[in-house]
């Protein structure tokens, strides 16, 4: 599948859906917003762990009306042609690029995001469970059983509406929940060998609906 981000997105598109539309260029061109696509963790906080992150990996859309989407024949829009790494011990929202944007709804037809790294570089002295002994996630036995990508294709979750005017699209992350998903989805035994804890098995399905329910598109 060829992805294109269309340097000549608006006139392309605008006199595609001019002709659909029986509206004039000028006036598409005039809606069309440039938009700041942006990464915001809300709620923020990624507890124990001093560095935690995950790469979005990729992220492609259409128009929702089918008619709109030909325009684009085998092609979707790509937000980024790099990963984008989501600071998830980060606060602040943090910008992961600019788009030119008509207003209307459009489907996410993949979003790619690469397993969290999470590592606290100070276990606590009394931990109150078997996952609070082990300093990286993932690791041990468990550790190939992660995938390399969680995708995602056409889900409605993901579907998002851009009003006439607005100057953000924010991806959206409940940052405690995400974190949570991801140690639940572990198995984690308490001795492995020497009073050692480790992860032995990973529930890839579980993290993914966790994923999944921790992220919205607005």
């Amino acid at each position: 599948m060829r992805t294109i981000l269309r340097a000549a997105l608006v006139g392309i598109l605008a006199a595609a859906i001019g002709g659909l539309a029986g509206c004039s260029n000028d006036v598409l061109e005039s809606s069309t917003s440039n938009v700041a696509f942006r990464y915001v963790p809300s709620p923020a906080g990624a507890g124990r762990y001093e560095t935690a992150r995950l790469d979005l990996f990729k992220i492609q859309v259409l128009p929702e009306d089918p008619a709109l989407a030909a325009v684009y024949g085998t092609d979707q829009l790509l937000f980024r042609f790099s990963p984008f790494t989501l600071n998830l011990a980060a606060t602040q929202t943090a910008t992961i690029s600019n788009i030119g944007l008509p207003p209307g709804t459009y489907v996410v037809k993949l979003i790619q995001f690469t397993p969290p790294q999470l590592i606290d570089q100070n276990l606590p002295a009394t931990p109150s469970s078997c996952i609070e002994k082990i300093a990286a996630l993932p690791s041990g036995p468990a550790g190939p059983q992660v995938p390399s990508t969680f995708d995602y294709a056409d889900e409605p979750s993901l579907t998002f509406t851009l009003p006439p005017g607005q100057a953000t699209l924010s991806l959206t992350v409940d940052v405690p929940a995400l974190v949570s998903g991801f140690e639940s989805a572990f198995t984690c035994q308490d001795d492995c060998g020497g009073g050692q804890a480790c992860l032995t098995a990973f529930d890839a399905p579980a993290f993914s609906d966790a994923l999944l329910a921790s992220i919205s598109l607005h």
